[in-house]
């Protein structure tokens, strides 16, 4: 387990594809990226108004399980695509409405589509699908490649430019992407460990006993024995701490971890950062960076774009060349290594993103998915098992912080001393900036060492503090789970109008802090629970993204 994010965009193949319907794409060729594989794409078996979208797809470390934990790891897939201005298209990329059925999963494979949500019909009859989970239907460990995968794409239902419908002789170029995710099932589990994290959940008065969340309903938090209660007082020495209110109720429709939810293995990767920059417009891009890149610039000297810099500080490693043209949309790459060649094998592509809460919200947004909750972060790490007091995300009180970094920037990139059972990111030089996702899971033989959490997601305590939606205001408790649409502002932030900045919160620490203070690691340290972090990027802030369960 290693990566996150594939894009199938290495160059366009040369040539046309002439279906017969005449709907004529330009494919990219399938390239290999965050241990997840998308090859041999086609357009195949036209209809009138829709194609199916073919592909093989493979991810090592791929897993289902019916006993313990009894989940699955799968591949939430999706589609963009964009028609050039010489057929009539605006250039920009966009992203393809899937139908609700009629799609091919080969045998041993189960896929279910996530719905666009909310429901509204987009120039469609039916309602449309944003993406799909592909997974294996039956026990099994190791890599798991599937090829003939089909998605039925409703072209006619997609706009080529305004509200014009793509038409069956348009050409367009075509992007499918992968981000690995593993399920999260429906089960009671319990909020707070009993130990002494500040601001920790506790079924009241006793502030020793977990609060166990047994559905989806309104959870009233107050005084009277057996209510979620918290101390929202902070401590001495606590600089930027803040627990929130005791609003109450959390209603019904805050998701709380209950229901069964996907969540994102791994934290988004810098080069999944990248991909997502790489479909902007120019000015959308110029909002989701650090450098001025504004529309007429042409001259680029902090060319480490996220934090504005010439050289990657912090482990920035995402830049841009540095004569750009005036007007279109600018190619990023990373490149860590600081030689003007993109994505090496030693450029720090898998290193976790350290971005602000906007950032990441504008990424969830285009790729389908949506911010976890502060009560979904707590049952993503330790399942349904009864809690261990001061726990870290692996389920113990054991920490071994890495301390360096051996094959820096590279894909097999690990913690100087992984060999003793490093389990999470911080310690000497956390300062240098955030380590590659997964990475203490490729030499690990157990969860602790893995630094994983009951379900198998990593970098849970440390690494990067993960952005979630906090229960301790009122904008966050107004949170209805709303997934991403694909979409983004003409301005380059997310369009889902709920997902609001107050509503942000950080969860499971970062590796710099942890150097100072191990105890913002902890599960249920709620510290940060309600903290506004949206426009500065450097080493604290980054997060993962959740679907509810199709």
């Amino acid at each position: 387990m290693k990566r996150n994010l594939l894009k199938i965009a290495g160059g366009l193949q040369s040539g046309i594809f002439v279906i017969a319907t005449f709907l004529c794409l330009l494919l990219s060729t399938g390239v290999y990226a965050n241990n997840i594989a998308v090859t041999n794409v086609s357009l195949t078996s036209p209809g009138v108004g829709y194609t199916m979208v073919q592909f093989d797809i493979s991810w090592e470390n791929s897993f289902r399980v019916s006993h313990g934990p009894s989940n699955w790891d799968a591949a939430w897939v999706f589609v963009k695509y964009r028609i050039k201005s010489s057929y009539g298209g605006d250039g920009t990329w966009k992203h393809a409405w899937l139908n609700e059925n009629g799609h091919t999963a080969p045998v041993g494979s189960t896929l279910d589509v996530g719905l666009l949500d909310p429901k509204t019909a987009f120039n469609n009859t039916t309602n449309p699908a944003i993406g799909a989970f592909l997974y294996r239907s039956d026990d099994g460990v190791g890599t798991f490649t599937k090829t003939g995968v089909q998605l039925r794409w409703n072209y006619a239902q997609n706009y080529k430019t305004g509200t014009t419908p793509i038409g069956s002789t348009d050409v367009m170029d075509v992007q499918v992407y992968a981000i690995e995710m593993i399920y999260v099932p429906q089960a009671a589990f319990y909020l707070g460990s009993g130990g002494n994290e500040l601001g920790a959940f506790f079924t009241y008065p006793n502030v020793t006993t977990p609060y166990q969340v047994t559905s989806e309903a309104a959870i009233t938090v107050g005084t009277t024995p057996g209510n979620l209660y918290y101390d929202n007082s902070l401590s001495t020495g606590q600089i930027t701490s803040q627990i929130g209110d005791r609003g109450t109720p959390i209603p019904a429709t805050y998701p709380k971890g209950y229901t069964a939810f996907y969540c994102m293995k791994y934290e988004v990767s810098q080069q999944g950062y990248v991909d997502f920059l790489n479909t902007l417009t120019r000015i959308q891009q110029g909002a989701r960076v650090g450098t001025n890149i504004s529309v007429g610039t042409t001259t680029v000297t902090n060319r480490y774009v996220i934090i504005e810099q010439n050289y990657p500080l912090y482990r920035h490693n995402i830049r841009c060349d540095a004569t750009i043209d005036a007007n279109n949309p600018i190619t990023f790459y990373c490149d860590a290594n600081g030689n003007g060649i993109g994505g090496e094998f030693n450029d720090g592509k898998d290193v976790a993103l350290n971005s602000s809460q906007v950032d990441l919200f504008a990424y969830l947004d285009w790729s389908g998915l949506r911010p976890m909750t502060e009560m979904e972060f707590e049952k993503a790490c330790r399942g349904n098992q009864t809690p261990v007091p001061n726990e870290f995300a692996w389920g113990s009180t054991s920490i071994v912080s890495a301390t360096n970094y051996i094959n820096s920037g590279a894909n097999n990139e690990v913690a100087s001393n992984i060999a003793v059972g490093a389990n999470c990111h911080g310690g000497i030089n956390a300062w240098a900036g955030p380590i590659r996702v997964g990475s203490f899971a490729s030499a690990a033989s157990s969860r602790q060492s893995a630094g994983a959490t009951y379900y198998g997601i990593t970098d849970m305590s440390g690494n990067m503090m993960e952005t979630t939606v906090t229960s301790g205001n009122t904008t966050g408790r107004a949170f209805t789970g709303t997934h991403g649409n694909g979409i983004l502002s003409v301005t380059g932030n997310g369009d889902q109008t709920t997902w609001t900045t107050s509503v942000n919160g950080w969860r499971g620490g970062c590796g710099y802090l942890s150097g100072y203070n191990s105890d913002i690691l902890y599960v249920s340290y709620r510290g940060w629970s309600v903290y506004n972090y949206t426009s500065n990027r450097d080493y604290i802030s980054g997060g993962r993204g959740v679907r509810t369960m199709p």
